[in-house]
């Protein structure tokens, strides 16, 4: 496939995977906003998010049918196989909760009240719907742990629970009702009332619920009781953390009593939602026999509830109160005198929350309540609260109150001290918070415990594992592995990616080798063209910056990527040193090499000659000056060899910015006897002008030799058939396409190479095939040009050719065909020129560490 037509197939692919992205939301859009629509009605809760399910588990099922696979194993059985290599003590301390949003009292208590306690921690905290599916794939980018708050098993859901766990995360499950039990949430008088088809979704829906137990860690409850649920369901680790009071209640709980003089005792009942006339309506026979005997008494109504016929009789004396705003909801409780929390007695009432009693007793109003169990654990009967188990319990309770206002303030104050002391944020801290952040985030074993004062790097690169490709991408891969085994060093990684399973522009995290690796998805839509600007990346760079807290920044390629990063280190203030692989940073081209892919042949970049060679002037001389001027921000510049150190140094870099730090190879193994045969010549370079391929194609024809095999490898083939036809090259000699080597086939791929053909005709900076060729005993036929040939000893370990030259070239390759048994007993004497990758890792470290050393 040519480079058009490749092209082609990737865009075709980029719209294919955008128009599904758009789909999903689209799907998700319009699920968010059926919710919002349900708010008044009986189901709102759940069911929109179970419809949402259904249609998401049914295009599961067909899409599975479509393509003929099995059915997957459980989610229990693929947990630990998706665990990624990646320490704990490496998370990003950051917590991202992916929610239900659409309840606001569930939102304000479970996920709104637990990012306020993390932030005050020092924990930073995010939160996102779980309907808005970009949004909860960017977010997994950056956190150590993900909590999934009463989110149905969707298809996206689980996908992203296993991306999360991929990345090494750990993963949480919280609901705060029994939603997820089908067996007691089926006895629920409240559910029974409902219209028998929403009853069955609701009921359907459960399961969706319980399924999110197999794609976590760890669950969390607001209760005992659901504590005791989720361990019968089968999940071994469960943490409890139950609500509290946060800011506002706080707040509220400082202000003075606002309650009017002369006023009515007035008895509050507060309903979030249309699902709670059962409840109310034990308590109402009671209430309506004190209305009826106490004439000064009024009852405020908050929030959807029918009225029981009880009640009509006092129907004058009942305020309606429609749902309000979290804080004028409770300055109308402030102005009241008694709360009433009744209960229906059942399991799954027994799992619910003390909130109403929670408020209430931060307000100094005093609460009667059913004895259900979260109640029966704050309230101390007759001293912070009473509790009601029959009608008598209720009548006499509420009657002592309204007769004893003295009663009244007691309790209310007694309440008020016991919930400050108990249910305090600082306290929820130490007693819950703790315990499951520990779980999220174990302590380095003992060994480890000094690590906090490692050197904290981050890489960067344009391409990292898996998707690796040239010889740059191999050097950062290698020295940062190379770097996190050295003593007191720790190694993160920012970098592009192709990935098609990514929606362009966003972000992800996994592991490589125990290294948290962030992954952009290239190209970024809607940016400049222009490779060394974007604003977009650089936010998402920002965010791994936040996440990593490195202190020193080691640049290596950023085309594609953008030279904004560098910027936002130094706007930062963050330490930073750049190596300069290639001549991006001074050359529009990148490798100074024309439009016609010949080399400009310049000594030092001359933007002035670069007019010529560049399709738009103006922005030539920009790119270059303002380039120019990030550099000279930089802490430290890298060459890999003399020769572009030279090359930097002509173009106007000062001598004492810029250092040499050779590129490390990977060492040879062990290597067995060549196999006999003809002289197996090879080239490693792709289809590129400047790489010498078609010079190469010309010096080769013009040889009579045809006892010798050529061995091309073609860089294409990574990416399926390749680029190279055999058709291409009129040669005597066999011909050989093979796909590009890794670090880890080196040895087998070198093994049958007498020769290493170089033919470049452009001036690099180093050479990784060639010094893999040196180190390996192979001899090495080079044109002159420049880094590739420093560790070269002309007629030692190799011949050095003029560029250009085709009749040198040729005699060199004719006399290594001619002459195997000299080749293949030839031993390299100049190897130790040669650097390993852990050798350029020592040195590597040693710049890094200085520029990351305060400054005089």
């Amino acid at each position: 496939m040519d480079s058009g037509a490749e092209q082609t197939s990737r865009n075709r692919e980029d719209g294919d995977l955008s128009r599904r992205a758009a789909e999903v939301e689209s799907e998700n859009a319009r699920l968010a906003s059926r919710i919002a629509a349900l708010e008044s009605s009986t189901s709102w809760r759940l069911t929109a998010p179970l419809r949402f399910v259904s249609t998401c588990a049914w295009r599961a099922r067909q899409a599975a049918r479509r393509s003929g696979r099995a059915t997957p194993v459980t989610a229990q059985a693929e947990k630990q196989d998706l665990r990624a290599d990646l320490p704990p003590d490496r998370l990003p301390r950051r917590v991202l909760i992916v929610a239900e949003v659409s309840i606001p009292q569930c939102l304000r208590y479970r996920v709104r009240q637990k990012v306020q306690v993390l932030e005050s921690m020092g924990w930073p905290a995010t939160v996102v719907s779980w309907c808005d599916t970009s949004a909860c794939r960017a977010g997994l980018a950056t956190p150590g742990c993900v909590i999934f708050y009463r989110t149905p098993a969707t298809p996206e859901v689980v996908a992203l629970a296993k991306e999360a766990r991929a990345a090494g995360m750990t993963v949480f499950f919280e609901i705060d009702d029994l939603v997820f039990d089908l067996e007691e949430y089926a006895t629920n008088s409240n559910l029974l009332a409902l219209p028998p088809l929403e009853r069955d979704q609701l009921l359907r829906g459960a399961r969706f619920y319980r399924d999110m137990l197999d794609h976590v860690d760890h669950a969390i409850a607001s209760t005992e009781g659901i504590a005791e649920r989720f361990r019968r369901a089968g999940q071994t680790s469960v943490f409890t953390v139950h609500n509290a009071l946060d800011r506002d209640l706080l707040a509220a709980a400082e202000a003075p009593a606002t309650r009017a003089v002369d006023a009515p005792v007035t008895i509050i009942y507060g309903s979030g939602t249309d699902t709670h006339d059962a409840d109310f309506a034990l308590a109402a026979p009671a209430l309506a026999r004190v209305m009826k005997n106490h004439p000064e008494v009024r009852l405020l109504l908050a929030g959807p509830l029918r009225i029981p016929a009880e009640l009509n009789a006092v129907a004058d004396r009942i305020v309606r109160l429609p749902l309000a705003s979290y804080p004028d909801y409770l300055a109308a409780l402030a102005r009241c005198d008694i709360n009433l929390a009744p209960l229906e007695p059942s399991v799954f009432n027994d799992a619910k929350s003390n909130i109403k009693f929670l408020e209430a007793s931060a307000l100094r109003i005093p609460s009667v309540c059913s004895p259900s169990a979260e109640f029966r654990r704050v309230i101390e009967d007759g001293a912070t609260g009473l509790l009601a188990r029959d009608q008598r319990d209720w009548e006499e309770a509420i009657t002592c109150l309204v007769q004893d206002a003295e009663l009244r303030q007691r309790i209310g104050a007694a309440a008020r001290e016991h919930v400050l002391r108990t249910h305090h944020p600082d306290t929820l801290v130490r007693r819950e918070l703790e315990p499951l952040l520990a779980a999220a985030f174990p302590p380095p074993p003992a060994a480890d415990t000094a690590r906090s004062a490692d050197l904290k790097i981050l890489v960067v690169n344009v391409h990292f594992a898996p998707q690796s490709f040239g010889g740059a991408t191999v050097v950062a891969e290698q020295v940062a592995a190379e770097l996190a085994r050295l003593p007191g060093t720790q190694v993160s990684i920012f970098a592009g990616t192709h990935d098609a399973d990514l929606p362009p522009g966003s972000l992800r995290r996994h592991a490589w080798c125990g290294l948290p690796v962030y992954s952009v998805r290239l190209p970024v839509p809607d940016e400049s063209p222009h490779d060394h600007r974007s604003p977009r990346i650089a936010r998402l760079f920002g965010a791994v910056l936040e996440a990593e807290q490195p202190d020193v920044i080691h640049f290596h390629c950023v085309q594609m990527l953008s030279a904004d990063l560098v910027k936002v280190a130094q706007e930062r203030g963050l330490p930073h040193v750049v190596t300069l692989h290639d001549a991006w940073w001074i050359c529009e081209r990148q490798f100074m090499v024309t439009g016609a892919g010949q080399y400009c042949g310049q000594s030092g970049v001359d933007p002035f000659r670069c007019i010529g060679c560049t399709p738009d002037a103006v922005f030539t001389q920009h790119r270059f000056h303002e380039l120019g001027r990030i550099l000279a921000g930089v802490d430290h510049l890298l060459t890999p060899s003399t020769f572009f150190r030279d090359l930097h140094l002509r173009t106007g870099i000062p001598d004492g910015q810029i250092s040499v730090n050779r590129n490390g190879v990977r060492p040879a193994g062990p290597r067995s006897g060549r196999p006999s045969g003809p002289v197996t010549v090879a080239f490693l370079g792709g289809r590129g002008v400047h790489k010498g391929y078609f010079w190469l194609r010309e010096i080769l024809a013009g040889l009579d030799e045809t006892d010798y095999r050529l061995k091309i490898c073609d860089l294409d083939m990574i990416h399926g058939d390749g680029s190279i036809h055999p058709a291409e090259w009129k040669i005597e000699g066999r011909l050989d396409l093979t796909a590009p080597y890794t670090q880890d086939t080196i040895d087998e791929y070198f093994a049958d190479i007498d020769v290493l053909l170089f033919p470049s005709l452009w001036k690099e900076s180093f050479g990784l095939t060639v010094r893999e060729a040196l180190l390996r005993d192979i001899w090495v036929i080079s044109t002159d040009c420049g880094g590739p040939v420093e560790d070269l000893v002309d007629g030692v370990n190799g011949i050095i050719v003029p560029m250009g030259d085709t009749m040198a070239f040729r005699q060199a390759v004719r006399d290594a065909i001619r002459a195997p048994g000299r080749l293949r007993s030839h031993v390299n004497p100049h190897k130790d020129r040669i650097s390993s990758f852990a050798e350029q890792a020592r040195e590597t470290r040693a710049f890094l560490a200085e520029a990351a050393a305060p400054k005089a």
